[in-house]
């Protein structure tokens, strides 16, 4: 698994795709990526990725909540309503059916995967019912389309920004992929293979002490 100045690199490079408040990419303390690589022991690649992404999760969610407010004022009902339809997708972990618990594992991992699909549904009504409202507006006599307009390009040209709270929550609920105990399952494979051999490699020679077996090959 990688250490701390591994996850740290992963971390850095995965964020570029994205867009960070500016404390958390360059500085070099709390709530700075350093700490995210510092609470993440036991994180694979993959792991740190879905930190990051997940915190662009909440950005976006924050985003399009203002939004849906300020339009119309029906973010709540946007929320009660992406409980009818959900999305569904593919969700992978590993380590969980080697536990004694896998049961109770399992049935955490349904729970997460359900959260996560209302999110992604809330926040695709949530686009929809501002989209209407911002075409509702326009088709009203009397309106001030310049207004209209500008809100709607004001909205649009905004983008999410990914702050601490953000990456706090993703820290909350994104957890290793890999358990415990299946990380000090294969840790003790790996050093019984690499002190179990002394790393010289056989060169095809047969064994010349006393009692030795030989080989054709």
């Amino acid at each position: 698994m990688p250490n701390e100045e591994d996850r740290l690199d992963i971390l850095r490079a995965v964020s570029k795709q994205l867009k960070f408040d500016d404390y958390i990419l360059h500085q070099d303390g709390r709530r700075t990526l350093r700490e995210v690589a510092q609470r993440t022991s036991g994180y694979s690649g993959a792991d740190l990725q879905a930190v990051v992404y997940n915190a662009h999760l909440e950005a976006v969610h924050d985003l399009l909540d203002s939004t849906d407010t300020a339009m119309d004022g029906t973010t709540s009902q946007a929320k009660d309503q992406s409980r009818v339809k959900r999305q569904d997708f593919t969700y992978f972990r590993l380590g969980d059916h080697s536990s004694p618990n896998g049961h109770q594992q399992l049935a955490a991992v349904a729970a997460e995967r359900a959260e996560i699909a209302s999110k992604l549904a809330a926040m695709q009504l949530a686009r929809r019912k501002a989209k209407e409202a911002r075409h509702a507006a326009q088709q009203r006599p009397g309106t001030a389309r310049g207004q209209v307009n500008g809100t709607h390009a004001a909205s649009e040209s905004q983008e999410p920004v990914i702050r601490w709270q953000h990456v706090e929550k993703s820290l909350g609920s994104t957890r290793a992929s890999i358990s415990a105990q299946e990380q000090r399952r294969l840790s003790t494979i790996y050093r019984e293979f690499v002190v179990g051999r002394n790393g010289e490699m056989s060169d095809g020679q047969g064994s010349s002490e006393v009692g030795g077996r030989t080989s054709l090959m």
